[in-house]
């Protein structure tokens, strides 16, 4: 066996005895578990409408949450994205901060004269959780998001004229309800 095989194994080991050590500290009672919906604008809610989040809490810092949200485009109608998020920070503080991935509707292209098509793609970002409320049930979220497909060169590839496309900078913000 080469050296570079013993450090890729030894390398392999110690990320599975961390990810076993951060499991094993997750005690059941502080598992979780939260409904929310909440409404939009932006990749989360499909551009324009609703979203869905299946909130998983591990303690009371981290939260992944699988999440759909389906909406309009406005000008090329139905769309629709599903996507992770991990939410790190106080569950019962007024700010959490967090990273989240999506797949689906994040670019509108002019197919031709006033007729728009809209493209699939893969979105990652940053967002910010607004809290509020006793229980802290009701939430502001924002986020900035960059596409990274599809590019600009695979648009032009498709036959578009892109003036200011691939990697974008997008933003949402939109209500949550938690429950």
């Amino acid at each position: 066996m080469n050296t570079a095989n013993k450090k890729l194994g030894l390398a392999a080991r110690l990320v599975c005895a961390a990810v076993f050590f951060v499991l094993g500290s997750v005690n059941a009672r502080a598992f979780e578990l939260h409904n929310n919906v909440g409404a939009g604008i932006g990749i989360p809610y499909g551009l324009f409408g609703a979203q869905y989040e299946l909130e998983l809490g591990f303690g009371n810092f981290v939260s992944v949450s699988p999440t759909i949200g389906a909406g309009t485009s406005l000008l090329a109608g139905a769309a629709v994205n599903g996507g992770v998020q991990l939410l790190l920070g106080n569950k019962d503080g007024l700010f959490r901060y967090g990273l989240t991935y999506w797949y689906g509707t994040n670019t509108i292209v002019e197919s031709r004269p006033d007729h728009f098509k809209l493209k699939q793609g893969s979105t990652v970002g940053a967002k910010a959780r607004f809290q509020f409320g006793r229980a802290r049930r009701h939430a502001v979220d924002a986020h900035v998001l960059t596409t990274i497909t599809p590019t600009k060169s695979e648009l032009e590839d498709d036959g578009y004229s892109v003036e200011s496309g691939g990697n974008n900078i997008l933003l949402g913000v939109g209500y949550v309800f938690r429950f």
